[in-house]
């Protein structure tokens, strides 16, 4: 990755051994990253260069991980409508050669 790149980090707990891990090398890199997290001082948020949030709804031991799934989803989903509709009309291009590839290699 370069200066010009970003790396997304998606995780609840910030405390991902291999995200923790690869957060810290780029902020030493100084290559740019977003965190999507929950709201707490974690290692991944502490070395992102910008942080979205995940309600902090979850306990410690839980059954599953559903509201963190589901929020995080909704944030991802924002995210790519956003970079998507700056350039629409090739984006929208590029889903259709897409699909056409996909198609083409399930023949």
């Amino acid at each position: 990755m370069t200066k010009n790149d970003v790396a997304i980090f998606i995780s609840y707990s910030g405390t991902t051994a291999g995200l923790t891990g690869m957060a810290k090398k780029l902020k030493k890199d100084s290559i740019p990253s977003l965190s999507i997290t929950q709201n707490s001082n974690n290692v991944v948020a502490k070395n992102a260069t910008l942080n979205l949030f995940i309600p902090l709804e979850e306990k410690e031991v839980r059954i599953g991980a559903i509201s963190s799934r589901t929020a995080s989803l909704v944030v991802t989903d924002l995210l790519y409508y956003g970079v998507y509709k700056h350039d629409l009309e090739n984006n929208k291009n590029k889903l259709y050669e897409t699909k056409n590839l996909v198609s083409q290699l399930l023949k």
